[in-house]
């Protein structure tokens, strides 16, 4: 009889640890799944990154790449519809309203041309501060649509050949915030 009092405090022991190894098991379970969403968003955010230079890129190509950019403004871009609709943003009102172009990322777009070294006109897009933490991802995935790319003051890419990764990794890391600049030719 005297060993009941004993299994009843042996028994809410047992109790205790298997609570306590429910509620480690229930937070390791609710840390994996918050990383694994965090890991889902940020791949979000640089695929429509990507996405959106892409288009870019392609409707410059499309509408102006025949006449080989020479002229080509970013206020045409914003006037021609090369810039899609959701990227647009208008401030001010009245006389002083005026439409900007902004990534998902929240820095400006910029769209213009430039004469190269080599003598040929190429179509140029930025897109100004883009988070140092989607840099590389969003350079490596779009290596192929230019002959020619910066990251800040880091030239990357050029002549049409690889993308210079160190160059990359050393631009993207060289500030919180970096521009990424594409130039490219007619198509």
């Amino acid at each position: 009889m005297c060993s009941k009092p004993n299994d009843k405090r042996g028994q809410r022991g047992n109790a205790l640890v298997f609570g306590l190894m429910a509620l480690v098991l229930a937070a390791i379970g609710i840390a994996v799944g918050v990383e694994l969403y965090r890991r889902a968003e940020r791949r979000m955010v640089i695929d429509r990154t990507v996405f959106e230079v892409r288009t870019i890129i392609g409707a410059m190509q499309s509408t102006y790449g025949r006449f080989g950019y020479r002229g080509f403004t970013h206020e045409d871009a914003l006037l021609s519809g090369v810039i899609p609709a959701n990227l647009l943003l208008t401030t001010g009102a009245g006389s002083a309203a005026q439409t900007v172009a902004r990534h998902s990322l929240g820095g400006d777009i910029m769209l213009g041309h430039i004469d190269m070294a080599a003598g040929w006109p190429a179509g140029m897009v930025r897109f100004k501060d883009v988070p140092s933490d989607v840099c590389p991802s969003v350079m490596l995935a779009t290596e192929k649509l230019a002959g020619q790319s910066s990251v800040g003051p880091y030239l990357v890419k050029w002549d049409d050949g690889p993308l210079q990764l160190s160059s990359v990794e050393s631009g993207c890391i060289a500030a919180e915030k970096v521009d990424l600049v594409w130039y490219f030719h007619r198509t």
